[in-house]
């Protein structure tokens, strides 16, 4: 929902740079940042701050955001040249470990940086 935690640290660095993709992989419900960003909107308030919205905002609409770890890191690994760094900002530590061992386990690193974080 991009409401609070980690994630807003991460749009607010990385959100003004269009060479950048804010990929939400779940429904974002209305009246949050989440569904501000997929409704286009040119600025985001973080922190009080207006931030301006570069960064091209896309939805992956075939997948949970809870529950299908295992398609996140398939798509991940269908890229010929995946993304040079990539953010998964996870509520729960059980899902954080969980997604730590599977990124890992799936070697998708190949030249790219994944942080994963508990939000």
């Amino acid at each position: 929902m991009a409401t609070g935690g980690r994630l807003i640290h991460h749009l607010k660095a990385f959100a003004p740079d269009p060479r950048n993709t804010i990929l939400f992989t779940g429904f974002q419900a209305g009246g949050t940042g989440g569904a501000s960003l997929m409704n286009g909107e040119e600025t985001v308030k973080i922190h009080g701050e207006y931030i301006p919205v570069r960064a091209e905002v896309r939805m992956l609409e075939n997948l949970s955001a809870h529950a299908d770890a295992d398609e996140i890191f398939g798509w991940f690994k269908g890229h010929t040249q995946p993304p040079r760094l990539t953010f998964i900002t996870l509520a729960t530590l059980r899902r954080l470990m969980h997604c730590a061992i599977v990124s890992k386990k799936n070697c998708i690193g190949r030249g790219s940086y994944l942080n994963i974080s508990n939000a």
